[in-house]
């Protein structure tokens, strides 16, 4: 269907057509009432920096991963892209017609081939199914002729396009991205409200219509294994409050960097009138904003016991009543046992899985109906840690490990299996004597260790050896700098490790002589260490929440092998 649309795109400019201004923007022929807006930028380059990010990736696996590019090359000598001008951006728009269908338009330039474009009038002779507006060089094809007549009233200057409409940070997000989206939230929640009783069922059928979208793209019961269905609601209750959502993404040689921005509407009358749309992001703005955090993870390749490394590195602020990340290593010596909540304050943050904690210790609302809905969703948030920690228990051994001049506090850490289940491998990766982790708190610093005895701590350390954690790896400053200044979480990540480490590990119990564990640790040998750390920034600013993500090269590349043993040990 997409292919038979963007055909007749191509329709042949046979006949008097109007010239195209060198300065017109067909993006501004898109009306502000579109639900989605999508910009492929210059698809023959687009398409170049995917090919080049293939064979970066896994330049010995690129053949196999661009085993139809014969079939790919032949495609495009069809008359469909022969006559398409692949140097001009192409744009997609869904609009909601009077009757609440989705429709649709689909805008591209054409070359001035008319030998070309007299051999595509014969594949779109007998097709009449679509409605076609010319415009200079550019064909407009949509799937309802309102549509068409909507786009000639923009040509006409009638009318306000879709970029008066939005912030411009949204503007800014949307135009740095190869692939870039834009969806109108307040649009889609506009036609969900026409079919409602009220704002609280058109909240709830928004939400339940993000969270399936979701699970139409994937498998429902994998994503629930990560995530609870409570997390991912309150997700879609963040965006129900938005003004707009603009994402940007870009693939290249380089890596891939992708932003999320979430923008917020705070004038909005469903936010002021109802609690329900109250996002949580929007409360989150209430927060103090000099407060600042990194945390960067990595972990040994091959692993000895699956041990992981956490670094957390607090930015220093004014608030004399915080304590520091020493006093804290000493207030959990004094409460014999390690609890969840000091990541938390490790953030300089109130300890959210606190029973005790809500929402009036750090933000004021002047709603009531909305406080009480936010403390809502942080007692289900707490009750998720409740059920983790009673897996999970922690022992504060007695006496510490000394490592030069810092000191360790030394933890065992036990798992519960419960009667309902009959076989679970992280109850074997615990052990039945548990796992020993190792903590060490300086003023800017917390260092953990998981298993791997005192000789991981000593290579944490070592990697650990400034508190400015931009200099810990030339690959952490490299990854921070493609992140915003302003981030209130920086994640630094060498997920490739991590992930090839853990995985190691849960192979290794679960399948000590099977095919999969010769497999994977054949992969881990293969691979070798990256230098680098994937980058994930959360930024909460007047109106907006931004998420950016950064993948190097070097992430994906050196782990390649690894990777393609995992898919072919699937099949084993």
């Amino acid at each position: 269907m997409f292919f038979r649309r963007a055909a007749l795109c191509l329709l042949l400019l046979a006949g008097t057509c109007s010239i195209t201004r060198a300065d017109e923007n067909p993006g501004d022929w898109i009306s502000d009432d579109a639900i989605i807006v999508v910009r492929v930028r210059e698809p023959k380059t687009s398409m170049a920096k995917v090919v080049s990010f293939v064979y970066s990736v896994a330049p010995m696996y690129a053949p196999l991963l661009l085993s139809n590019e014969s079939d790919i090359l032949e495609f495009t000598n069809k008359p469909l892209f022969k006559a398409t001008d692949l140097d001009h951006d192409f744009w997609w728009a869904m609009f909601n017609d009077e009757a609440g269908e989705a429709v649709s338009a689909f805008i591209v330039r054409t070359r001035d081939d008319d030998e070309v474009i007299n051999e595509l009038n014969e594949l779109i002779a007998d097709d009449a199914s679509e409605s076609v507006l010319r415009h200079g060089r550019y064909v407009i094809v949509a799937t309802a002729q309102p549509t068409l007549d909507r786009i000639q009233k923009r040509i006409d200057g009638q009318g306000t396009s879709w970029r008066e409409s939005i912030s411009p940070e949204e503007k800014k997000t949307f135009e740095v991205g190869d692939l870039s989206v834009h969806v109108n939230t307040r649009h889609v929640y506009a036609v969900i409200r026409k079919n409602a009783d009220d704002d609280v069922v058109a909240h709830r059928e928004f939400r339940n219509s993000l969270t399936q979208m979701l699970f139409d793209a994937y498998d429902e019961e994998a994503v629930l294994q990560f995530v609870s269905r409570e997390i991912l609601e309150k997700g879609a209750d963040a965006i129900a409050g938005a003004a707009g959502v603009a994402i940007s993404a870009t693939v290249d040689h380089r890596g891939i960097e992708t932003e999320i921005l979430i923008d917020h509407d705070l004038d909005q009358e469903n936010v002021k009138q109802e609690p329900h749309a109250l996002s949580n992001f929007q409360v989150l703005h209430r927060m103090p904003p000099d407060r600042q955090c990194y945390l960067a993870g990595t972990a040994p390749i091959p692993s000895p016991a699956g041990w992981f490394l956490n670094v957390i590195d607090v930015d220093s602020h004014d608030d004399k009543d915080t304590p520091t990340l020493t006093e804290q290593g000493k207030i959990q010596r004094r409460l014999r046992k390690l609890k969840y909540g000091q990541w938390s304050a490790a953030f300089s943050l109130p300890t959210i899985t606190s029973p005790e904690f809500r929402l009036d210790e750090v933000a004021e609302i002047e709603n009531p109906q909305a406080h009480r809905l936010m403390n809502n969703n942080l007692a289900i948030l707490q009750t998720h840690f409740k059920e983790f920690r009673e897996k999970r228990a922690y022992e504060l051994l007695d006496g510490v490990e000394q490592f030069g001049d810092r000191t360790a506090d030394v933890h065992r850490v036990t798992y519960k299996k419960s009667d309902e289940e009959n076989e679970d491998n992280h109850a074997k990766i615990y052990g039945r004597n548990g796992l020993v982790s190792r903590c060490v708190y300086d003023d800017n610093l917390f260092v953990n260790t998981i298993g791997g005895g005192k000789q991981a701590m000593q290579d944490a350390l070592q990697r650990t050896h400034a508190t400015d954690i931009a200099n810990l790896r030339p690959g952490l400053a490299a990854t921070r700098a493609k992140l915003p200044e302003n981030g209130s979480f920086i994640l630094l990540l060498d997920a490739a490790s991590v992930f090839a480490s853990l995985t190691q590990l849960d192979v290794g119990v679960a399948n000590h002589e099977g095919k999969l564990g010769e497999i994977v640790n054949l992969g881990i040998k293969m691979a070798k260490p990256p230098q680098s750390y994937c980058g994930v920034a959360f930024a909460l600013e007047p109106e907006q929440a931004r998420l950016k993500l950064y993948v190097p090269i070097e992430q994906l590349r050196n782990y390649t092998p690894f990777i393609f043993m995992m898919f072919a040990a699937e099949f084993l």
